[in-house]
């Protein structure tokens, strides 16, 4: 990333990216997009025991293959293997600069970018023909919590504040007095442990509900419902946030120094209080927690990132076209 764009002003949130993180808890990235563990079932698609699958590489046209686990051993345990095999031969010759293998931490199915040049974001996502499929290997957290698979969701148009207030834990002064009044005193400081993150937005947008919440969002009939109280966890989730900064001074709103990109990695939520009132525009509101985390390694990494973007490193993103399209005609 480009130069050091310091002592500038921030003007409220251009927007942000979400997204599941991978079922190991971990980010997803070009580099490491992972799947399911083990086996998965996937009789269901018997006798054909093929579907489509989505993949998509920054802001380029999705690619949608047919995936072919005609060769598994059991189709109701289709091992990890079996599946690299089938995506790496689907569609006859594999997706473009994409490669599906084993990945050496976990033994997942793993995705990852394999073209030349630099990737920013790599989706595997399902399609309409198969809506459940990247969500049965376990893309996205899929099996656990449902949804469309890996894909990011933005919201630039009905983003209203993002407000990040930290976590932090107390200082405590812990005392030990003599009879005489002889006093020793240890001060043991605050501890930030995190951010305890409101993200509102202007309008109810399902997939992103159920992105950060769980429950069920079906397209085609337009219904969304809630998860039980016996969903216990949460699914994890990263934001990306983005928002212009200014140079001190009389400025058009155009003319911005440079983007902050700020990266909160681990996170969990819930729809907050909702409230409909008369002559009132509806605001919806995600209360959540951010903590650190542990990467593959196990090592653990801070709970977020600032970077600062030139307008054109902002601009070579195309963070407004990056969503899927996932309706496809075969």
């Amino acid at each position: 990333m480009g130069i050091n764009i310091n002592k500038k002003t921030a003007f409220g949130p251009q927007g942000y990216l979400i997204v599941r993180n991978n079922p190991d808890g971990t980010p997803p990235s070009p580099d490491r997009v992972l799947g399911f563990y083990g086996t998965v079932d996937l009789s269901e698609y018997s006798p054909q025991n093929d579907a489509y699958l989505g993949m998509k590489i920054d802001n380029n046209t999705e690619e949608y293959l047919e995936v072919d686990w005609s060769a598994a051993a059991d189709m109701s345990a289709v091992t990890v293997a079996e599946m690299v095999t089938a995506i790496n031969n689907a569609g006859g010759t594999g997706f473009t600069d994409i490669t599906a293998s084993i990945d050496t931490y976990t033994s997942r199915l793993l995705i990852q970018y394999t073209g030349s040049g630099t990737a920013n974001f790599l989706q595997v996502f399902s399609v309409d023909t198969h809506p459940d499929f990247a969500a049965q290997l376990d893309f996205g957290q899929g099996q656990e919590f449902g949804g469309e698979g890996l894909m990011y969701y933005e919201a630039f148009d009905n983003t209203r504040t993002i407000n990040l207030p930290k976590d932090i834990k107390d200082a405590e002064k812990i005392d030990n007095e003599a009879g005489d009044g002889t006093l020793i005193q240890v001060t043991v400081p605050a501890i930030v442990l995190g951010y305890s993150p409101v993200i509102t937005i202007k309008d109810d947008d399902y997939p992103m509900k159920q992105l950060i919440q769980g429950g069920i969002w079906t397209p085609s009939t337009s219904t969304y419902t809630p998860p039980l109280s016996s969903q216990t966890d949460n699914p994890i989730f990263s934001v990306i946030m983005f928002s212009p900064k200014y140079s001190k001074g009389s400025h058009k709103r155009e003319d911005m120094a440079g983007y902050l990109r700020k990266d909160i990695f681990s996170m969990t939520g819930y729809e907050g209080d909702v409230t409909y009132d008369t002559k009132t525009l509806q605001e919806i509101l995600y209360n959540c927690t951010a903590t650190e985390w542990d990467d593959e390694t196990g090592a653990t990494q801070p709970y977020y990132e600032d970077n600062t973007l030139t307008e054109d490193e902002f601009n070579a993103l195309y963070v407004e076209e990056i969503t899927p399209v996932t309706d496809i005609e075969t």
